[in-house]
């Protein structure tokens, strides 16, 4: 009953995307961009050894290049509802004390709806969009020594990140369905991954057991350590395409 049932939404599903007034309203864009660093956690000390003062080095593992798809349908000429996907690619902090350098980083996936208003004209269309993201990280640090051969590996994953985001920005009509825009974008959010892993460590050298964090627990419990709370936020600037379906 439960697959029957499945199958009939697929099949409604399908019928009003295929529908001529859907299409005509419907539009998918294209584009990518780069997001700096917002609210901001410390990354590394960069203080020497042995430190007599401290040198904190703060930044957002959401600062990077992201590469963005989406699919927005046109409820009237004003306003629209819009799911689009993104994957960032992070910046890496890097930091050098003594013989060892660390890397610090983290690649997202991210989902994002939002409600778009818009404010149409002859060729250009300002826009402002608002709404929720959920995004999927991988955090990642790599630790190499010129005392030892190899990489030091660590990735901090698990559960999802949640947020807001929003943008203001310009559609500039290039064609008779293309379109060409820029936006302002900034996206709110935080994440506390589940648990860290050693994926590779340095030759001869046995890896590190898989921890896991937890809001509560206790210091008797071995491999288990407190939730960090890592920074995904960003602001910048992405540009991009828009193909609106229709006659």
């Amino acid at each position: 009953m439960r697959n029957k049932l499945l199958i009939i939404t697929l099949l409604v599903l399908f019928s009003f995307i295929g529908s001529s007034t859907f299409a005509q309203s419907a539009y998918i864009k294209l584009g990518g961009g780069y997001g700096l660093s917002l609210a901001s956690q410390m990354i590394y000390d960069q203080s020497t050894t042995p430190a007599t003062t401290w040198d904190n080095k703060y930044g957002s593992f959401g600062e990077g290049i992201n590469f963005q798809a989406g699919f927005g349908y046109n409820i009237n000429s004003n306003f629209a509802l819009e799911l689009a996907g993104s994957y960032l690619l992070g910046k890496k902090f890097e930091n050098t004390v003594g013989t060892t350098t660390n890397k610090y980083y983290g690649n997202t996936i991210t989902i994002q709806p939002s409600v778009v208003i818009k404010a149409p004209m002859k060729d250009v269309t300002p826009y402002t969009r608002f709404g929720m993201v959920i995004g999927i990280p991988s955090l990642f640090q790599e630790v190499t020594s010129t005392l030892v051969t190899g990489t030091d590996k660590f990735k901090e994953s698990g559960g999802v990140a949640l947020g807001v985001q929003g943008a203001v920005g310009m559609n500039f009509k290039a064609g008779k369905h293309l379109g060409i825009f820029a936006e302002v974008f900034g996206i709110g959010m935080n994440y506390g991954p589940s648990q860290r892993e050693n994926t590779e460590t340095f030759a001869g050298v046995t890896a590190d057991p898989l921890v896991t964090y937890g809001e509560t627990g206790t210091y008797a419990t071995a491999n288990t350590e407190a939730t960090p709370r890592r920074s995904l936020s960003s602001f910048g600037l992405n540009l991009g395409l828009t193909y609106t379906f229709g006659k």
